[in-house]
């Protein structure tokens, strides 16, 4: 049929045509590396200077969400009330941001200080007309204020909104009239209507940008998120989220959580646990159930995070009895730290490994917490602001990747059980942010709010994977391209696995780095059968030269 030669040849062509066919065949994922989050990119920080409102209350609820959003995006945020002031703030930051100052007297220092500012200058609301002389407002103008801008319109950058969407807004209190006088050298991003004329709702001139409105809440909080995603120069990318299941503790139905997780990881959804913090003996065996459905939940691709103290309330106020655990064996105050210690030993010790802390975002302002705050490289934002918050300069900020929380959502169409589903309204281009779920009592909330999202496209985020770094005592905790060590070792029931296995960010698909990691290496794959193939024709061909011309 085939002579000798031409038989090998004809199989190993074969062969390799084969082994081709079948690399194309397949989809190579590689884990997409988000290690590099805003934090890591630069490791910018901010401040975050700010003056009175109108209504204290409401203005200090915007304020403190507008500290969070911005807080996702930098290493350190400092909240300075313009009183506080000192020429020294601006030295080390790469971000300013201005709000409440429509009704703040001029400060000729921080005007000056700003006119030599290098760093990206975010003004927000009123006032900036007041520093024009120091050249905050080259081409552009504010026409005085109105209260009755009542339509929005936005270029969002999206998969799930239309290009270009109009809002209804909220009333809101007196706005600028902001106008572009230079549309070659000044950018406008969306437009606030009366319903009769039409302004900017911002704009950017050199390093400066002017937003007209930011509310805490509303159909126009996306807008926003979108904006400070272009403040930070975040490119558009799919969105993405974290979920969250919160309320972890000895006292809840093991076999609910073990349920939530087995189902998340049958969707593919990395998720986060947050742990309440324990102080009892472990030979208990209700805590040694707890502690071998936490091992499970890990396995399944849940990431441990300690979550605050139950006996936190606003500022200095600690319980002596902690609500629901048994007194602290060998602890002789009821400090933070202490508390903390003993909590992040119990779990450790049990081969539960947390890798971040997670509280509402009050306790970034808490004296008392400052220390145990120092434990932790990541905090992981769980729930609103809940009424505390101080000024903090540079030198008492926490410095971390802060991982924010979404507080804007929309009502989706779909009912389940006559009870209406909550899920985020997400931006293309802005950080990802946690969803937060009961750990035992909403489970149609999650299957319908993550069967929604996969739906839409939106990708789920593995904080498995970001490094990290918990330090209590002698011992540290880190996460260094998903892998984890306790002490710089690999502990041994982590040996043959990476923490919070489970399908990274978005298990079916591939990323553009990775496509184009896949495409090389195909080529180079064919350019290596190329040449293995014109070596054995070569040799096979050598084989039928007359021997005796080559061997003497």
């Amino acid at each position: 049929m085939f002579s000798k030669p031409k038989g090998v040849l004809f199989c190993l062509v074969l062969l390799f045509f084969m082994l081709i066919n079948s690399s194309l065949g397949k989809a190579m994922y590689v884990v997409p590396d988000k290690e590099s989050s805003s934090v890591k990119q630069g490791d910018p920080s901010a401040i975050l200077l700010y003056g009175g409102y109108d209504n204290p209350q409401e203005g200090r609820q915007e304020l403190m969400t507008l500290y969070s959003l911005i807080r996702g995006y930098c290493s350190k945020v400092s909240l300075v009330r313009i009183d506080n002031y000192r020429s020294d703030l601006l030295d080390n930051a790469q971000y300013v941001f201005l709000a409440g100052m429509s009704q703040e007297q001029v400060r000729t220092d921080i005007g000056l200080d700003l006119q030599k500012f290098s760093g990206v200058i975010g003004w927000i609301g009123g006032g900036i007309e007041r520093y024009a002389n120091y050249g905050l407002m080259t081409g552009f103008a504010v026409d005085g204020y109105t209260s009755k801008f009542a339509e929005l319109h936005y270029p969002f950058r999206l998969i799930n909104r239309k290009v270009g969407e109009s809002l209804l807004i909220g009333q809101r209190g007196l706005t600028p009239k902001l106008r572009s006088l230079d549309e070659q050298n000044v950018s406008t991003y969306g437009s606030l209507s009366d319903g009769t004329r039409s302004y900017a709702y911002a704009l950017r001139s050199g390093n400066v940008w002017c937003v007209a409105t930011f509310a805490k809440e509303g159909t126009d909080s996306p807008v926003f998120r979108d904006l400070l995603s272009r403040m930070f120069n975040k490119p558009a990318e799919t969105p993405r989220v974290f979920v969250k299941l919160n309320q972890v503790s000895p006292f809840i139905d093991f076999a609910k959580l073990e349920a939530e997780a087995k189902w998340l990881n049958g969707q593919g959804v990395p998720f986060i646990v947050e742990l309440r913090p324990i102080f009892v003996n472990t030979d208990l065996p209700q805590m040694q159930r707890y502690y071998q459905t936490l091992q499970h939940v890990q396995e399944w691709g849940g990431t441990p995070v300690l979550g605050n103290l139950l006996g936190w309330k606003l500022p200095d106020e600690w319980q002596s009895d902690i609500s629901g655990y048994l007194s602290i064996a060998g602890v002789d105050t009821m400090t933070p730290a202490k508390l903390m210690d003993a909590s992040l030993q119990a779990y450790l010790q049990n081969h539960i490994y947390p890798v971040a802390f997670s509280g509402p975002p009050d306790l970034l302002f808490d004296p008392e917490l400052s220390g145990v705050l120092n434990y932790f490289s990541m905090y992981v934002q769980n729930g609103a602001w809940q009424g505390y918050s101080r000024d903090m300069l540079p030198e008492q900020t926490w410095k971390g990747t802060f991982i924010p929380d979404i507080t804007s959502v929309k009502q989706d169409i779909d009912n389940i059980d006559q009870r209406s589903i909550m899920v985020p309204d997400l931006t293309q281009a802005e950080q990802p942010a946690v969803l937060d779920f009961d750990s035992t009592t909403e489970e149609d909330r999650l299957h319908a709010v993550v069967l929604h999202l996969k739906e839409t496209g939106v990708g789920f985020v593995n904080l498995g994977r970001k490094d990290s770094r918990v330090t209590f005592g002698d011992t540290h905790i880190a996460v260094s391209n998903g892998i984890l060590t306790v002490n710089d070792k690999r502990p041994a029931d982590l040996s043959n696995q990476v923490i919070s296995g489970g399908g990274g960010e978005n298990p079916t698909a591939i990323s553009g780095t990775n496509k184009r990691i896949k495409q090389t290496m195909y080529f180079v794959l064919i350019l290596a059968g190329l040449f293995v193939g014109l070596f054995i024709v070569a040799f096979i061909a050598g084989k039928r030269i007359n021997r005796k011309k080559h061997v003497r």
